[in-house]
């Protein structure tokens, strides 16, 4: 079979057992038991396994002692009907955290109470999304499914901002007085159930009542 595969006739036998299965090494192995490899030539062929990268979804004007991620626990079957799952996000939801969640997606925070159950290797870099210099521009944002988190990360930045700008208002409520400092803000997010997976959903509307958010659609 392996000989087949190879070949030019089988590439697609092999997209359809390998690619489409995404099949590990492991499991091809097993598969193929006759497949002798010295452990040497194995570790040189396995590539390491890459960093998972995530967007922050909370503010630190907001959250200063805290990261948060939002993150959806992949898990899927394959076209034979074998169950996969995503190895960085099963793992990061099987953590004994006081802020786990048993749902498929959930919000997540790196915290020192994660910390106490498992040692998780943390890093920074930049990202590309900027808010507009001028804070009187309008914003539009589109984020679907957990795409939504660098937005709800500047939504909350906007938040803080525009709390500590009110409060030095007499009247903390008058949003035509919050527009001469602030743009609109839209936030247009979809998810393929909105019963289970409206993420923040009373977040976006506490936003919009309190002039946080112009209007949050979602769909």
């Amino acid at each position: 079979k392996l000989y087949e595969f190879a070949s030019p006739e089988g590439q697609l036998e092999l997209y359809r057992y390998n690619h489409r299965e995404k099949r590990t090494y492991v499991e091809v192995l097993m598969d193929f038991k006759s497949a002798k490899l010295p452990l040497s030539y194995l570790v040189s062929l396995v590539p390491r396994i890459q960093a998972r990268q995530f967007s922050i979804a909370s503010s630190p004007l907001k959250h200063p002692n805290q990261v948060s991620i939002c993150m959806a626990v992949v898990q899927y079957l394959t076209p034979f009907k074998r169950n996969k799952k995503g190895i960085c996000s099963s793992w990061l939801a099987s953590l004994p955290a006081s802020t786990s969640s048993a749902s498929a997606s959930a919000s997540s925070s790196v915290s020192s109470a994660a910390a106490a159950a498992a040692r998780v290797l943390v890093s920074f870099s930049k990202g590309s999304f900027r808010l507009p210099k001028d804070p009187t521009k309008g914003v539009i944002m589109v984020g679907p499914g957990t795409g939504i988190a660098p937005f709800r990360a500047m939504c909350q930045h906007r938040q803080h901002i525009l709390h500590s700008t009110s409060s030095k208002m007499k009247n903390n409520n008058n949003k035509s007085q919050m527009d001469q400092f602030f743009g609109p803000i839209y936030v247009f997010f979809g998810n393929r159930y909105q019963s289970k997976d409206y993420l923040y959903k009373e977040e976006w509307r506490s936003m919009s009542r309190h002039c946080s958010v112009d209007d949050a659609v979602d769909d």
